[in-house]
C-alpha cells in the first residue's frame, strides 16, 4: 500500500498496487498543488519502485514525478503544476503510481531531468510565491498599499537565468 499527502487534503491511502498501477483522482483545484509526499505503507518486492506520475486532460501521457522505493519509502515532492500549462483547475488530474524496476524508473528520471531545467522552473515558482505574498500583504483590505514596477518579477528572473 502507498500513501499520498496533499497539504490542506486529509491522507489519501491506497490499496495494493495492483496490475502494477493505482490512479488517483484529483478533483479538486490541481493547479494549486504545490508538493505531494509519498510513503509506502510496506515493503515492494525487491527490485522494484513505486514511480509516481501525473496524467492531465485528456489523459494520453503520463509525465514523471518521482519515485520510492524499499531503501528511501518516503518523500516529498515539488511538482510545479502552478507552471504548468497542461494542468488546469477546470479537469481532473490524475496521479498513477506504478510499480517499475529500479532500471527502468533510472531511465525515466534522467530523461525527464535532462528535457527540463528545474533551477528555473524553481526561481520562477519563488517569483510567483513572492508576489503572491506582496498582493495578499499590500493589496486591498487594511494593509498599506505601496508601490513597484509592474516588471520586478521579469527583472528579478533575468538576474536569475544570468546567474
Amino acid at each position: 500500500m502507498i500513501s499520498v499527502l496533499i497539504p490542506g487534503c486529509s491522507l489519501l491511502t491506497c490499496g495494493p498496487i495492483t496490475n502494477k498501477a493505482v490512479i488517483i483522482d484529483i478533483t479538486e483545484n490541481p493547479k494549486e498543488i504545490h508538493t505531494l509526499g509519498i510513503f509506502l505503507n510496506e515493503k515492494l518486492d525487491e527490485g522494484l519502485a513505486a514511480g509516481i506520475f501525473y496524467s492531465p486532460f485528456p489523459y494520453k501521457t503520463l509525465k514523471y514525478i518521482g519515485a520510492v522505493s524499499n531503501s528511501f519509502p518516503s518523500d516529498l515532492f515539488n511538482t510545479y503544476f502552478t507552471m504548468r500549462e497542461e494542468v488546469d483547475n477546470k479537469y481532473t488530474l490524475k496521479l498513477v503510481v506504478k510499480l517499475e524496476t529500479m532500471e527502468e524508473l533510472y531511465k525515466i528520471a534522467k530523461e525527464t531531468h535532462s528535457n527540463s531545467n528545474y533551477e528555473e522552473e524553481f526561481g520562477v515558482e519563488v517569483a510567483l510565491n513572492i508576489l503572491n505574498s506582496f498582493e495578499q500583504y499590500f493589496v486591498g483590505g487594511e494593509g498599506i498599499n505601496i508601490v513597484f514596477p509592474t516588471n520586478w518579477v521579469d527583472l528579478w528572473y533575468k538576474g536569475l537565468v544570468k546567474e
